[in-house]
């Protein structure tokens, strides 16, 4: 008997897990073909649409698109932040970038390995394009952080 209530609560927290798990990807479906979506058909019609267009309607939708998770939404939003910067469009990508890293700070903590690489890919791509003494101060004080947790979380082994 205990071993079928044991079985029943493991199934529980299964089954919620795959039920977000579904609800994210349903979110994720939806913000994709939303950004495909023009809000009036009738402007469309017989011209194009450029990805630039298409992109800038993404990042500004992402906000309420997203808001139900907000780890999605961080990543989503650094990746438009990269693609920004690989249109060299950098004053938004620089926006997209800040906003994503203050949102990964809130979740996941200034310390977080996640963060910290981050803030380094932020760094280098921004001292890629200036020259910027303080870019290359913070790259190295991220790398450094990053060292440093990955060097504190290591798992001692045995031989």
């Amino acid at each position: 008997m205990l071993l079928l209530a044991g079985f029943s609560v493991v199934q529980t927290f299964e089954l919620r897990r795959i039920t977000r798990e579904r609800d994210r990807a349903n979110r994720i479906t939806d913000f994709m073909t939303g950004m495909f979506k023009v809000s009036d058909p009738s402007k469309a019609r017989g011209n194009s649409i450029t990805a630039r267009e298409i992109l800038d309607k993404a990042s500004n939708d992402m906000e309420k698109g997203l808001a139900k998770d907000p780890e999605v939404q961080s990543q989503m939003t650094q990746v438009m932040a990269s693609t920004y910067t690989n249109l060299a469009l950098y004053p938004r990508a620089h926006e997209l970038a800040k906003r994503a890293l203050g949102s990964r700070e809130s979740l996941l903590g200034p310390d977080n390995p996640k963060t910290l690489q981050f803030r380094q890919g932020s760094a280098q791509s921004q001292k890629n394009r200036t020259t910027n003494p303080a870019t290359s101060s913070a790259i190295a004080h991220s790398r450094s952080k990053l060292s440093h947790v990955c060097r504190s979380s290591r798992k001692p082994t045995f031989s």
